[in-house]
């Protein structure tokens, strides 16, 4: 007769918590608004950029 194997024998890794799968509210805002902030930067060099160029095109 086949030995019946325990539900110890296979331990089920434990779930993460929703508390230790993301960060902390403040620290998610922070990173946020910091993308944010570099894609203003970025839209505003690119929008700069353009006007230069478009600037010497009519010069």
């Amino acid at each position: 007769m086949p030995e019946k194997k325990q539900k110890t024998d296979h331990p089920v890794p434990a779930k993460p918590t929703d508390k230790a799968s993301s960060p902390p509210l403040p620290l998610t805002a922070g990173i946020v608004a910091a993308q944010a902030c570099m894609d203003m930067g970025t839209e505003t060099i690119r929008f700069f950029w353009n006007r230069l160029q478009q600037g010497q095109k009519t010069q």
